[in-house]
């Protein structure tokens, strides 16, 4: 009933969710003879768990709510059940992960609240676990999300140097997305004229020692974030780049970055033709510039990242140029997003 409940319940605010009740009456009783998932069935968890990855990756996370929702609730029911041991870590360690997928979702529908239940929970999941790199993870995870969605630079580079000083050092994906997020935040200072534009350069530089460090498979792994691929890396050059006001490192990192994505990444790939957009505009190729940016990803939904992006396109206008009809345009595709 919990689980069924639950997906009523967001299928009030997510229309596109899709009810299987009559399914999950044929099933039931087979379900609670065998005990819903077996331990033996981990590694499908895990399948689980890349399947949320890469739906978030390339489609629209609010639209898998329900999914991920009732597999929280069935997890936590494994874990009334299962004693301390490997066993109760491994479905610790997927409780974590399924919280981390809610909370994007709920950021993408912009509901703070809940969003913070859900990193909090994903927190306390991972600290349980033992896993120390997927506790250093979800922090670097939440410092991602905090800074997409605008929160002050300040809050962003602390929550972010929490998983730095957790990872000890340690290479790891999470220990490369919070340097990574640090000098987001670093640079925003910097673009405030709060800090020295020297120390982003210097976090930059920090993030490309990093990546040399990484094992092989988190630097191979592109289609999801447990991966930190070159794609990931010149993603990072070039936005600190932007912000920092070196636009022809932008433009050049953006251009490899979008070389070395999958092309399925559809939503990394627009945000960094609209970095390109904001570097053009900051060079003065007003008109260029924001018809880049509306021809980056036409009907693309507006991710939180690239309403963020075209915020600072919107503000490097001159005064003269916020009334052109490109510029409103733009303001009112992200406005309705």
């Amino acid at each position: 009933m919990e689980r069924r409940t639950a997906i009523q319940i967001l299928s009030a605010f997510v229309p596109s969710l899709a009810l299987p009740p009559l399914t999950e009456t044929i099933f039931a009783g087979v379900n609670r003879a065998i005990g819903d998932r077996a331990e033996a069935d981990l590694a499908d968890w895990e399948q689980i768990i890349r399947d949320h990855e890469i739906h978030e990756i390339i489609a629209d996370s609010v639209t898998n709510m329900g999914n991920i929702t009732a597999d929280i609730i069935e997890v936590g029911r494994i874990l009334d059940r299962t004693p301390s041991g490997p066993s109760r870590s491994a479905y610790l360690r997927i409780s974590s992960q399924l919280s981390l997928a809610l909370y994007d979702a709920l950021l993408g529908k912009k509901d703070a609240t809940a969003a913070r239940e859900a990193i909090r929970a994903a927190r306390r999941a991972a600290d349980a676990s033992g896993d120390r790199d997927l506790a250093v993870y979800m922090r670097a995870r939440e410092a991602m999300g905090l800074y997409w969605q605008g929160q002050p630079a300040e809050i962003v580079t602390r929550v972010a140097n929490r998983a730095i000083l957790l990872a000890e050092d340690r290479p790891s994906a999470g220990l490369a997305y919070a340097c990574k997020t640090r000098t987001y935040g670093l640079a925003a200072q910097a673009a405030k004229g709060t800090a020295d534009p020297r120390e982003a350069r210097q976090a930059l530089n920090d993030v490309f020692d990093m990546f040399e460090r990484l094992p092989d498979q988190v630097r191979q792994e592109k289609m999801t974030y447990k991966g930190f691929p070159e794609s990931q890396l010149r993603f990072n050059e070039a936005w600190v780049s932007a912000l920092i006001g070196d636009t022809t490192a932008s433009y050049r990192a953006a251009d490899a970055a979008i070389a070395a994505f999958p092309s399925q990444r559809v939503y990394a790939i627009a945000n960094c033709r609209s970095m390109q957009a904001l570097t053009l505009v900051r060079e003065g190729h007003i008109t260029e510039g924001l018809d880049h940016a509306l021809s980056t990803a036409p009907g693309l939904p507006v991710t939180a990242a690239r309403r963020l992006i075209t915020g600072h396109i919107l503000d490097s206008l001159p005064a003269q140029a916020r009334k052109l009809p490109a510029a409103q345009e733009l303001r009112t595709l992200t406005a309705a997003a």
